[in-house]
């Protein structure tokens, strides 16, 4: 089950980095308005925001691993 779970997230996770989302849309219209230079503070905002959503996520997941496998073994 934890193999499925880990497949599953990190799915996620790739189609959510490539997808356009609001984040990528906005450092689309800062580099194009203002250029890389200036834009560097907004991408690394977006990658920390990012960071700090996908982490705990990730982190429940493994920490729960457990309580998916004995919930397999019950049924």
């Amino acid at each position: 089950m934890l193999g499925y779970v880990l497949a599953n997230f990190f799915v996620y996770a790739g189609v959510n980095a490539f997808t356009p989302g609001p984040g990528n849309i906005l450092a689309l219209n800062t580099v194009t308005n203002y250029g890389w230079g200036k834009g560097k503070p907004l991408f690394f905002g977006i990658f920390a925001e990012h960071r700090g959503v996908q982490n705990p996520c990730y982190h429940s997941i493994v920490s729960n691993t457990d309580t998916f496998e004995n919930t397999d073994e019950s049924i």
